[in-house]
């Protein structure tokens, strides 16, 4: 049996590998005929196509043209065809380079432009220029057929590396299905069609626009730049405002990116690379919640449906597609593992509990800080609330240490962020005062949602992005208070049904208080009144931020309620064993002795878990959770299906090779305030200086050279790079330069007199190195106490067996 699966696996792969193989979305396929090009009447440049970004490979461009009679003679080469991007620097420091160029002669009005390039070449433009040529030249085909991307491989070595995956645990867990315990291969099916199911609606040849796509894209993008430009851990984004530089990195934890842009240095095209990344995230999520939630309510199957109900959240799909919130939706990811380990910490063993809040916090770390500064402020009410379980044995201990060793794992990311943070960039575009993007809470509980619309001002709620947790998570909510009272008044809160109830009672005591910080009923406008208050709240820039944490809580009541539908409460002394099945039949007319109304109570019959079913059967325990598990798809179902036919949505990256928008850069929250994005983009790439003449200028990356003479004293250079602390320059000879912020913030380098060559770059100061160092030694120290505990458990298992 096993021979034979395996067999069919191959198989498939074989024949995904031939598909993946012949596709032709690796190829740049380029097709502009007259109608397609920008035209510039009189100006030297006559015919331009539109912009697009090369990535780095060889690549032949074909043009068709027809020159007017006089407009050149044979074997003049006054009309050039060229490769041309004005991102760059040209000789003698003008802006705009030609990367590559060739003669178009009269008579065949023909010819083939080569270039080899290894790097990627932003804006390119393919143009038909005239140097000093009379008439005019009509072109009827500008085209390209090069292979550029590995997506096809990339894919084939995932889709392997898959099926290998499935094998090893065919092989190693063949005995158990064998026996019919599907319990795991149900757990790690169901996690996978979740994470397909979320991932399904960008699994495009094109992205589709969401509110941050074009800045997460870049932030990809810069990393791949960043690392090849020998920047590791990367610091400075280069990629964004044309090349001037962004501190992303080190405002916003770029830990996850380095995955997409892995795939990058393989080969793989950004759009294929976020495709991939974003199952991946979804994947994550649902593993990691699955092995939470499975821990919480202590059965595997209300842990698989906890799982698909968290990652097929409405808020978190908003998230991904409506939004392509990329650090919300990974931090969503570890959400649960913070909670568990709060949990445990408070509850259960303090020990586990600090090492999952290690987890979940340095994921958080990793991800988004305004998810951190959420997670902090629920995990301090849910602190405040259990303090007295911290004068058990170890308790506190366990949360010193924890909040110690995620500081110590993460310094190499919180010391830069606080550092830079210090320097007066304008780090947090929101004002106090947010409450024009509250949610009414009509808004909250919606399924039927449109999957277009931005978050605009409350008075205005049609044209609002979809603002809801989700209608399944209202009634999975009302569904459980009603049990939960039910099965109070029946007394039958005890052993498991106790538990449950607990955690039920804890999602609803998370869940509540952030939708009411979400909704319009909190009175924002007063909260801005008060400092230290509205400091603390409106960090989360939009209200409705708190669904993050309002859906972990909720997805906690869902689960309880099923748990109380599928099973009821375990009976607990003499009827330990036994499963109570709560069955809401009033005694009638005729069925009993006739009582009174005010005494008409609900039946109770107790059965043996594993014996023949007395009084009326239930329904399978599987059942009902395999039902909630559809209607959990089905809720989500609407808003998917408008996504998918929303044809006014325009694409982000219509082909692969589409020019990546670098200014987008959200609202400048790692600029100084009062920088200008039009002047940067104005100044372009030149270098500009003051008592100096400057030529030979060349940029790469985040590094600038040039040649200076005649510099008098006080002379100065401005370098097409935005000014952070780090950058550092030095002459030919290599003696230091000074370094300075310049006009609308630019790096300004202080030259010496009399002529030379200077060099500026990036080098990230020594705290910095210092803070990875910390991070580095406790990762490992981290390690080594995992592995000396997990060994003296399995010594102790070892002894108790003997």
């Amino acid at each position: 049996m096993r021979l034979k699966l395996i067999a069919v696996a191959s198989a498939l792969l074989a024949a995904c590998l031939v598909y993946l193989v012949s596709a032709p979305e690796d190829h740049i396929k380029l097709e502009y005929r007259a109608d397609d090009l920008f035209y510039y009447g009189d100006a030297d440049t006559l015919a331009e196509t539109p912009p697009l970004d090369l990535p780095p490979g060889e690549f032949s461009f074909y043009i068709s043209t027809r020159a007017e009679a006089g407009a050149a003679r044979a074997g003049d080469e006054s009309w050039r065809f060229e490769l041309f991007s004005p991102y760059y620097t040209g000789s003698g420091n003008a802006e705009g380079r030609v990367f590559a160029s060739v003669p178009i002669k009269a008579g065949s009005g023909a010819a083939e432009l080569r270039c080899e390039t290894d790097s990627v070449i932003r804006g390119a433009r393919l143009r038909v220029r005239s140097y000093g040529a009379s008439g005019d030249v009509t072109v009827y085909l500008i085209s390209c057929d090069n292979k550029a991307y590995n997506d096809a491989e990339v894919l084939a070595v995932l889709a392997a590396a898959f099926v290998l995956a499935a094998a090893v645990y065919l092989f190693r867990r063949g005995h158990k299905l064998k026996n019919g315990e599907y319990g795991e291969a149900a757990a790690i099916a169901v996690c996978l069609l979740t994470a397909v199911i979320a991932t399904a609606p960008i699994a495009r040849l094109s992205l589709s626009y969401a509110h941050d796509i074009y800045f997460h894209l870049t932030r990809i993008e810069g990393i791949y730049e960043g690392l090849l430009s020998g920047q590791f851990p990367v610091r400075i984004n280069p990629t964004f405002i044309h090349g001037y530089g962004y501190a992303d990195p080190i405002m916003y934890p770029p830990l996850f990116l380095y995955f997409p842009a892995a795939l990058r240095l393989l080969g793989a095209s950004l759009t294929t690379s976020y495709q991939i990344f974003m199952f991946g995230v979804n994947l994550l999520t649902a593993g990691v919640s699955y092995a939470c939630f499975k821990r919480i309510f202590g059965r595997r199957d209300l842990g698989i449906f906890a799982s698909a109900a968290y990652t097929l959240c409405l808020y978190r799909l908003i998230c991904i597609l409506t939004r392509a919130a990329v650090g919300e939706v990974l931090a969503m990811a570890f959400l649960p593992l913070a909670a568990l380990g709060m949990y445990e910490t408070f509850f259960g063993d303090a020990k586990r509990g600090a090492g999952r809040l290690i987890l979940g916090f340095t994921g958080l770390l990793g991800s988004h800080v305004i998810s951190v500064e959420i997670a902090l402020m629920t995990c301090a009410v849910f602190a405040a609330v259990n303090i007295r379980r911290l004068s058990e044995k170890r308790r506190l201990a366990a949360l010193l240490i924890a909040a110690a060793d995620t500081l110590l794992l993460n310094a190499g990311t919180l010391v830069p962020m606080l550092l830079t943070g210090r320097t007066g960039l304008y780090a947090l575009n929101a004002s106090r005062d947010i409450s024009g993007h509250a949610v009414y809470p009509a808004e909250m509980f919606a399924t039927f949602v449109k999957a277009s619309g931005l978050s605009g001002d409350i008075y205005e709620p049609y044209t609002d992005m979809p603002l809801s947790v989700g209608g399944i998570f209202g009634l999975g909510a009302l569904a459980f208070i009603v049990i939960r009272l039910i099965y109070r008044r029946n007394g039958l809160l005890h052993g498991q049904g106790s538990n449950i109830g607990r955690v039920g009672s804890a999602g609803l005591g998370v869940a509540l208080p952030a939708l009411f910080l979400a909704s319009t009923m909190f009175p924002w406008k007063a909260v801005a009144d008060v400092p230290g208050l509205s400091a603390a709240l409106a960090l989360v820039q939009f209200p409705w931020r708190y669904f993050g944490v309002a859906s972990l809580g909720l997805t906690l009541v869902l689960t309880a309620a099923v748990a109380f539908i599928c099973n009821g409460a375990t009976a607990s002394g003499p009827e330990r064993g036994r499963t109570c099945d709560l069955h809401l039949r009033a005694y009638g007319p005729g069925a009993l002795p006739r009582r009174p109304r005010s005494e008409r109570t609900f039946d109770l019959t107790c059965v043996r878990a594993r014996g023949t079913r007395q009084g009326a059967k239930r329904p399978s325990r599987r059942l009902v959770a395999g039902a909630a598990l559809l209607a959990v798809i089905f809720a989500v179902s609407p808003y998917l299906d408008n996504y998918a036919q929303d044809s006014s949505r325009p694409a982000a990256l219509p082909r692969k090779y589409s020019e990546l928008a670098t200014y987008a850069v959200g609202g400048q929250e790692y600029l100084r305030q009062g920088t200008s994005l039009d002047a940067l983009r104005s100044r372009g790439p030149a270098v500009s200086a003051a008592g100096a003449e400057i030529t030979d200028t060349e940029r790469e990356f985040t590094s600038v050279s040039f040649s200076y003479d005649s510099a008098e004293i006080g002379a100065y250079a401005e370098l097409p790079l935005y000014y952070y602390d780090g950058y550092r320059a030095e002459t030919s000879g290599g003696a230091a330069l000074g370094v300075t912020e310049g006009e609308n913030g630019v790096v300004r380098v202080a030259l010496p007199e009399g002529s030379g060559g200077a060099r500026v770059y990036y080098a990230a100061p020594g705290i910095y190195r210092i803070a990875e160092l910390v991070s580095a030694a406790a990762f490992v120290c981290s390690v080594i106490f995992i592995c000396i505990m997990r060994r003296r458990a399995a010594d102790a298992a070892r002894c108790q067996l003997l």
